[in-house]
């Protein structure tokens, strides 16, 4: 009788062990669940939470600079460092928990340049498909319409994520720092003249390209060169077999496709809309403006006279115009890696997240 006495006190005491062990377990689990942040998550508390707008971002990022999103990058016109798909790790959607979870709630707003619209549309398409079925998260680019909207969207909120087709300036820079945001190279694009593909010019230099994008007076590094008189007709470019005078189409100032365009032949004051002292317009007056790439494109196509610029990737698909060599140098991806092709940009993210390791091969 003692012994059976001892027995049953025993599987008592172990049964209440075994609750208490368990009741731990779970506070456990529910504390590191409230404590996860932007990190990749993997206990089974999380199974059933969706994500918060910062992991979203993160892994937003994440997801860029992996193999996977470097690859769909490369695929939609990026021109990559020969070395960053190399280093760079695959994107595991199991490290976050909450792809799981409905995320149909929270939505990703984009801002920025409509030059990388086609990548970041690309990137949007693979990443939704991560999440369970009809749990995704939304995607606006309402706001992506030009670099200027880029770092602006991300510190007032109207973004999540900002793009930009060109260098941040020296006031973008202190806001991302002031927002406590971070910001990265994610590829390399070139810009290149276009003209209808009537016309039949091949070749164009960076003088002439500023000569006739340049206002009254031919601007080099700011100032007035009185003996550069501006080229207004076809037939200051022989080549073309034009008689006409030239249409010049360009972007708005708040493009980044125009600022790198400007500043690489050599007008850089001419990104803005403004005048000199003298009251001389930077850039030529009278010009069309282009609200995209697209547009450009469009533009051009319907104007037999007409003289535009694009990123180079926009010219794969495109009818209806062609692009120019310029100085001689063709615009294809060996010669903008080589150095050989001048107009070239790299195109920038800013976000409120950490940027992965990889990124830095960017800057070099």
């Amino acid at each position: 009788m003692k012994i059976k006495r001892i027995l049953t006190l025993s599987v008592a005491l172990l049964a209440m062990s075994g609750l208490t062990a368990c009741d731990t377990t779970t506070e456990t689990s529910s504390s590191s669940s409230t404590s996860q942040t932007n990190t990749s998550v993997s206990s089974s508390a999380n199974q059933d939470t969706s994500a918060t707008k910062a992991q979203l971002v993160q892994a937003w990022i994440d997801f860029t600079y992996s193999k996977q999103g470097l690859a769909i990058i490369s695929q939609n016109g990026g021109i990559l460092p020969s070395n960053a798909l190399t280093q760079a790790t695959s994107f595991n959607a199991n490290d976050y928990a909450w792809f799981k979870a409905d995320n149909s709630s929270l939505t990703i707003n984009i801002a920025g340049s409509t030059s990388v619209e086609k990548i970041t549309d690309a990137l949007a398409e693979t990443f939704t498909s991560y999440f369970s079925s009809g749990k995704s998260c939304k995607f606006d680019t309402t706001h992506q319409t030009g670099s200027g909207t880029a770092v602006a969207g991300v510190e007032d909120g109207s973004a999540d994520v900002g793009y930009l087709s060109r260098e941040l300036d020296s006031d973008e820079l202190t806001t991302v720092t002031q927002i406590g945001a971070n910001h990265s190279h994610f590829a390399i694009d070139a810009v290149v003249p276009i003209v209808n593909s009537s016309n039949q010019l091949a070749n164009i230099t960076t003088e002439e390209l500023a000569r006739i994008y340049a206002g009254e007076h031919y601007y080099q590094e700011g100032q007035a060169l009185a003996n550069k008189e501006p080229i207004t007709n076809w037939s200051s470019l022989s080549s073309s077999k034009l008689t006409t005078d030239i249409k010049v189409y360009s972007r708005d100032a708040t493009s980044g496709t125009r600022e790198c365009f400007t500043e690489k032949i050599g007008i850089k004051d001419a990104k803005g809309d403004g005048k000199d002292s003298d009251g001389y317009s930077y850039i030529v007056e009278g010009y069309s403006t282009a609200a995209s790439n697209g547009n450009m494109l469009s533009d051009i196509a319907s104007d037999a006279n007409g003289i535009g610029y694009a990123s180079l990737d926009s010219l794969q698909s495109a009818t209806g115009v062609k692009g120019l060599s310029v100085n001689g140098i063709e615009p294809t991806t060996a010669n903008v890696l080589s150095g050989d092709y001048e107009l070239q940009r790299y195109f920038n993210v800013v976000a409120k997240a950490t940027f992965p390791a990889v990124a830095s091969l960017f800057n070099n």
